[in-house]
């Protein structure tokens, strides 16, 4: 699972249109804070293994600044922000992928359990496991104890959980299998497809 924030300051062509306002949540109390830092907490420790899992799975991002940088006329006068803007455009392209494949799943850190539970179930390598049975013997009263209890039975699944930001306002939870990654492959093409298909 990521720990995935976002800020909506730019509507990006390939966001899917009906979840710009939908996804725009802000920390209006000091009880939305802590919940916040207290599920961040429980899967921040595995943020570079996610993020250097990502990165190599796309083989190497720089790829996509190279191909920007021919492109782009501005690229000289305000690089530094093309820079951070194509780099959101790269997670977000992986990320939409990943969730089109059913390989990820977006889940609001102010969802009860029930429907964080629905989510995960749609997932296609958690389909296969009884979630329910696994989970029988955890007492939780809320996101962030479901959450600890979950994170520990998947990652006896080998199921990675980790944090990374893209931006910082909308929070999110993703959930992607680190198990038999060779299975992924075919959606490296895809992203690559993806990133001609807008570049």
């Amino acid at each position: 699972m990521w720990l995935f924030n976002r800020k909506s300051r730019r509507k990006d062509e390939f966001e899917l249109e009906e979840t710009l306002d939908s996804e725009t949540v802000e920390v209006d109390s000091d009880s939305d804070e802590d919940c916040y830092l207290q599920i961040s907490e429980i899967i921040t420790d595995h943020n570079q293994t996610v993020k250097g899992l990502l990165e190599n799975y796309f083989e190497d991002p720089r790829l996509l600044l190279e191909e920007f940088q021919e492109d782009c006329d501005e690229w000289n006068e305000d690089s530094e922000l093309l820079h951070e803007e194509l780099m959101d455009d790269y997670w977000l392209i992986l990320l939409l992928t990943l969730e089109k494949e059913s390989y990820a799943k977006r889940i609001y850190w102010r969802d009860n359990v029930e429907t964080v539970m629905k989510n995960l179930k749609q997932l296609k390598k958690l389909k296969e496991i009884s979630l329910d049975e696994r989970l029988s013997h955890c007492n939780y009263q809320s996101l962030a104890e479901f959450l600890e209890c979950i994170s520990m039975e998947l990652q006896k699944l080998e199921i990675i959980i980790g944090t990374f930001e893209l931006d910082d306002e909308n929070v999110l939870i993703f959930s992607m299998m680190e198990k038999r990654m060779g299975k992924f492959n075919k959606l490296v093409n895809t992203i690559e497809k993806s990133w001609k298909q807008i570049s």
